[in-house]
């Protein structure tokens, strides 16, 4: 019997790791800047200019790694693109809503980049890549900081550390590292020793262990977390693709397509019938029903606002569900029905809301509402546009482009500025004023105020408005080069002019 040969077993050979120990190093070094820098522009001041350099700097840093860097896949030009308008208009107006609505989309655009967006696979994307490829990014951040930290061939960096200048670079960090303790203690050492060593120490650096503490936890904490963004962007971690077909047992013929999407046009083609009477009736129609102006305002406009949205999602469903050639003409025909029906539900919501704002004039949330009302009336004209187009319908980069419009939009049209002119053009002698209202908003109200004022001098509000800029001229605080912001800048100027 011959002897059983054995055979070697195979070397498991260990996949190589996606960056260099030069590329790690370069993320780490990046991340400690971001934390320096935050904690330098936001400690202690107001959201303005500092924002805009910030995000400004993370951008250039991200284009940076992954043109000069060598790391893959590049940045999203179109994000890029978007998230730096904007960082440009966020220090225009001082309106913390407009601001917070401002960073809540950035945050979402900075979100999208780190999730891993190529040009190609971005604009292909459809809704449940971009679900499932986002739940991804919300957790890949801290499994990829470890992996970076802990899987990055580190001892690798010696072979940098071979020519001349490095070995100079490799001396001056090896000697700073030893030298630097050795000076901070002794410094201590002779400072208690001496009254007037401890002051000129103090003067120079003005060391407090407290405040130095509290900016060194600051920057570690941004840096950590920067690193783990940074890391999830630039490691092997691939926009998944998957094919999104439609289930068998999901698949709508003509039957179900006409009972579905017939039966809603029916619905909305009611309401609208019913609504008819309000929408050309006006005042009378509403004094003459048992609503008064707030039930008839507020009761109806965000439940309409919610129906036009549920609708959209609706209507974006049933072109996964009819593909059917038969059934997706049928649904093109009752889609387009549906959306013709929706646009008489948003024109029945802003005359709501248009008849309350007249009778009760204008509010941050009456505003925003009116403006969100007409964005949604220009994506679904948007979407009709997808339903008809012979090409793939490319509808996330394009609510993406309008989201960020919609936001530029309103800061062209300066929300607390508005608000403050449109109430201040209801005064009337017959009509009360509401001056506590003006008190809430913020300095971009200043402008339209002191030009009534100006044209309006023997108006028996002008006691009022004064005290309405008095206060505000109170709670003016004092601010650097980086709190600064085009609205404050221009209202305070005004203030302090008078």
């Amino acid at each position: 019997m011959e002897a059983e040969q054995i055979a070697p077993k195979s070397e498991i050979v260990k996949p190589p790791f996606p960056l260099t120990a030069l590329q790690s190093l370069s993320l780490v070094l990046a991340s400690v800047l971001l934390g320096v820098l935050a904690d330098a522009l936001f400690r202690g001041g107001l959201p303005g200019l500092n924002v805009t350099v910030f995000e400004l700097i993370l951008l250039t840093m991200l284009y940076g790694l992954g043109r000069f860097g060598r790391l893959e896949p590049k940045p999203n030009p179109l994000l890029l693109s978007a998230l730096t308008l904007l960082a440009l208009v966020f220090f225009w107006r001082a309106s913390p809503f407009l601001q917070i609505l401002n960073l809540a989309v950035s945050s979402f655009l900075l979100f999208l980049i780190v999730a891993q967006l190529s040009y190609k696979s971005f604009w292909q994307s459809h809704f449940g890549e971009l679900i499932l490829n986002g739940l991804r990014g919300m957790f890949g951040p801290f499994f990829s900081f470890f992996t970076l930290v802990f899987g990055t061939p580190w001892k690798d960096l010696g072979q940098y550390a071979k020519g001349r200048k490095s070995r100079w670079l490799l001396a001056s960090l090896r000697g700073l590292l030893f030298a630097l303790p050795l000076l901070v203690i002794f410094a201590l050492l002779l400072a208690s020793a001496d009254a007037l060593f401890e002051q000129l120490l103090q003067r120079t650096f003005r060391f407090d262990l407290g405040d130095w503490l509290g900016h060194s936890l600051i920057i570690f904490f941004i840096a950590m977390a920067a690193l783990a963004l940074l890391a999830q962007t630039f490691l092997d971690n691939r926009w998944h693709h998957f094919e999104l077909t439609t289930p068998k047992v999901l698949q709508f013929g003509l039957i179900e397509t006409s009972l579905v999407f017939g039966s809603l046009c029916v619905l909305f083609l009611s309401f609208m019938v019913v609504q008819a009477s309000y929408l050309f009736g006006g005042e009378s129609r509403v004094l003459g029903s048992s609503l008064s102006y707030a039930q008839y305002g507020r009761r109806g406009f965000f439940e309409l606002v919610t129906v036009t949205v549920l609708l959209h999602m609706v209507l974006l469903v049933g072109m996964w569900f009819c593909n059917q050639e038969k059934a997706k003409r049928l649904y093109k025909i009752l889609a387009t029905i549906l959306v013709v029906l929706l646009y008489g539900v948003i024109i029945s919501a802003f005359s709501r809301l248009n008849l309350y704002i007249s009778t009760y004039g204008l509010t941050e949330l009456r505003f925003y509402s009116s403006a969100m009302i007409l964005w949604i009336a220009v994506v679904m004209l948007y979407f009709l546009f997808q339903l008809y187009s012979t090409k793939a319908p490319k509808l996330v980069p394009s609510y993406l482009i309008l989201g960020v419009l919609g936001v530029f939009a309103l800061y062209l049209s300066n929300p607390d500025a508005t608000i403050a002119k449109t109430n201040l053009s209801r005064i009337s002698p017959e009509s009360e004023f509401d001056a506590e209202y003006f008190r809430e908003l913020s300095l971009d109200s200043v402008v339209p105020i002191s030009d009534y004022l100006a044209q309006n001098p023997n108006l028996a509000v002008r006691f009022k408005l004064q005290q309405v800029l008095e206060d505000k001229t109170h709670n003016i605080h004092e601010t650097d080069w980086r709190s600064f912001n085009v609205g404050r800048w221009q209202g305070e100027k005004m203030l302090k002019g008078k």
